[in-house]
């Protein structure tokens, strides 16, 4: 059974090449890619994603996904969400929101902030209300778009922050554990992944120096070790 990856894309990339292009070198659509399945969701409207509480897309890649899932041999105990730029932003709200449920057990998130995701003023990390899932932020130190060590007027934290936060304190995981990462140079890992008592955890890729687009083949690799190494496997066996 193939495992899952749902990707969405960034503003003013509404077929996903542009996404495409820098993570596999090639702009055209392929669900089969090694040993995985891809699948690139379009929007509702067929332009950007709409990020917002009442968006339709947030439901629409839920059932994209279940009916991809139900049409084709995929292992739905392996299905994960990867955004980077606009497509993290709408990542984080499908696993932030309240009370939602989606068939993703890990998310990979790049170059964004978390969002705050239901309406007022909820005291800080209640944006994120959901302990359930895994996490990898990857962010470059000298991102001028989406800063990530200074949070946007929308976002509740900045990515080192809420890493903690979603790792440590909300699933009791150990650490932070600092190692290199395997495939991207110049880059520092600090997790909170290990010992966990709930079944989330947290990680951080810190690219020193890289900027807002951080597309390559490189960070790819690590988005599958991430979703297919054994630390998922054992995530997936506790849960």
């Amino acid at each position: 059974r193939c495992p899952l990856i749902v990707a969405l894309h960034a503003k003013d990339d509404v077929d996903a090449s542009v996404m495409r292009e820098g993570l596999f070198g090639a702009a055209g659509p392929t669900f089969q890619e090694d040993d995985y399945c891809i699948l690139f969701p379009a929007s509702v409207s067929g332009a950007d994603f709409t990020a917002a509480q009442d968006s339709l897309d947030l439901e629409h890649i839920v059932n994209v996904t279940n009916a991809v899932i139900a049409q084709n041999n995929i292992d739905h105990e392996r299905v994960f969400l990867f955004g980077w730029s606009h497509g993290a932003l709408m990542a984080y709200m499908m696993m932030c929101r309240v009370g939602a449920a989606t068939p993703f057990v890990a998310v990979s998130a790049a170059s964004h902030q978390v969002p705050w995701t239901f309406g007022g003023s909820p005291p800080e990390w209640a944006c994120c209300p959901n302990h359930n899932f895994r996490l990898m932020h990857a962010h470059g130190t000298a991102d001028t778009l989406i800063p990530w060590d200074e949070p946007k007027p929308w976002a509740c934290a900045t990515p080192p922050d809420f890493v903690e936060k979603h790792g440590h304190h909300r699933n009791g995981c150990s650490g932070p554990d600092h190692r290199s990462a395997v495939h991207l140079p110049n880059t520092e890992i600090v997790a909170y992944d290990q010992d966990c008592a709930g079944r989330g955890s947290a990680a951080l890729y810190k690219m020193s120096g890289a900027g807002h687009t951080i597309l390559s083949p490189s960070l790819w690799s690590e988005v599958v070790e991430f979703f297919m190494g054994s630390r998922a496997l054992q995530a997936f066996s506790r849960a």
